[in-house]
């Protein structure tokens, strides 16, 4: 069971059961002797199961309370990037698996996590306009599962540099007369062009 919803504050109700079971097995033996009249008494007993059930029904209540995002910095950037995002309700600590996801794919590196801001970086395998959400899980017990997922907020995700914004192709003066032959990048800040007579370029993005 998933109980997702950003409406504060959400209060879930499940039962618990606990159960003592305890197991006795045993023989006891009584003697009795009277020296003076020369008698012998002696009883027995066989016990060998003995259990008892102890049942008890245990009401639990979890409080989950809303999570918020108010503002992404940046909002664009390449692969890579470390967004800070600033809200409420996070959580003090990335617990449960509690995540940030970009459109579909979640985050995997992760700065800092506190209840008002958390630093993650932008994870491989998005493009484009996504929308940024929190998804804090407050409970994870069993099958019972207690999450808020937050409002969203818009990242553009791109690697293109220059004036016309992210996601696209620029132009951009090189610097040298030799021809290029091509182009590489690890992200937006680390990005390479090679040509001819061994010329290697490198631009940091800016």
């Amino acid at each position: 069971m998933v109980v997702n919803t950003a409406t504060p504050p959400l209060w879930k109700v499940y039962v618990g059961i606990e159960v003592d079971i305890g197991v006795k097995a045993g023989i006891e033996l009584e003697f009795e002797a009277d020296l003076w009249f020369g008698t012998l008494e002696w009883n027995w007993s066989l016990e060998l199961f003995d259990v008892k059930w102890d049942g008890a029904l245990r009401w639990e209540m979890l409080l989950a309370n809303a999570v918020k995002i108010d503002s992404l910095s940046p909002a664009s950037g390449a692969v890579g990037t470390e967004v800070t995002i600033k809200g409420s309700g996070f959580g003090d600590a990335r617990e449960n698996d509690s995540c940030v996801k970009f459109g579909s794919v979640a985050a995997t590196e992760y700065t800092s996590w506190k209840d008002d801001e958390i630093k993650c970086k932008v994870p491989p395998g998005v493009s484009g306009t996504v929308q940024v959400k929190v998804t804090h899980i407050f409970h994870r017990w069993g099958p019972v599962i207690v999450q808020v997922t937050s409002n969203g907020k818009n990242f553009n995700v791109g690697g293109g540099g220059g004036g016309t914004g992210p996601g696209t192709w620029d132009a951009q003066a090189s610097g040298t007369t030799q021809g290029l032959n091509g182009v590489d990048a690890l992200d937006g800040s680390h990005v390479w062009a090679v040509g001819k007579n061994g010329t290697i370029l490198f631009n940091d993005g800016t």
